[in-house]
């Protein structure tokens, strides 16, 4: 506080201090980053004959017919149409992931009917509905799937560090409880966070 000179009359100030505990806002969630989604490409192979490999990233899947998701027979909400009378269809597709170590999370959300097996870069990430040990084109689903378990999605958390920079193969089998089944779908949506 100044005066206009060292003669000058009084001086006075006058001041307020308020405190606030209001914080700022927390910054808002990250927004979740597709990389696999519905309507996605998969090549489709409902003959019921595979090779032990088929799963793997390097196996050569381009003489396969190719479809978007949802795939499979018999409910009628089926972007692509597989054989009916065949007991297991196999499934294979590529996305492409970029900037791997900066992601928090990584979630798939499966829907299958009746029982799967999925595989990411060669690695069996998940087993449902299915007996355990080796798996071939005749295993049969350990029983029948209706209703709500198979439309709701399956939620599956998976660590980051299992996807690839660049390119990544995600595989799967779905069997049917017999080869009279009735219906037979499958279908995945792959979200990341940074």
């Amino acid at each position: 506080v100044h005066n206009t000179s060292t003669n000058g009359g009084d001086v006075s100030l006058d001041a307020q201090v308020v405190a606030s505990d209001e914080q700022p806002p927390p910054p808002p969630d990250p927004e979740p980053e597709q990389l696999l989604a519905t309507g996605d490409l998969w090549r489709l192979n409902d003959t019921g004959v595979m090779a032990t490999d088929w799963f793997l990233p390097g196996f050569d899947d381009s003489l396969w017919p190719q479809g978007p998701s949802q795939w499979g027979f018999g409910d009628g909400d089926e972007a692509t149409v597989t054989q009916s009378g065949v007991l297991t269809t196999y499934g294979r597709t590529t996305f492409t992931a970029s900037n791997v170590a900066s992601m928090t999370s990584a979630e798939l959300a499966v829907v299958r009917d009746d029982g799967a097996a999925v595989y990411l870069n060669g690695t069996e990430i998940w087993r449902s509905n299915l007996p355990d040990g080796p798996l071939n084109a005749g295993t049969y689903a350990s029983s029948g799937v209706w209703g709500a378990e198979e439309r709701e999605p399956t939620l599956l958390s998976i660590p980051p560090s299992m996807l690839n920079e660049g390119t990544n193969t995600l595989a799967v089998e779905v069997h049917n409880t017999s080869t009279n089944g009735a219906d037979l779908s499958f279908d995945a949506e792959l979200t990341v966070t940074r």
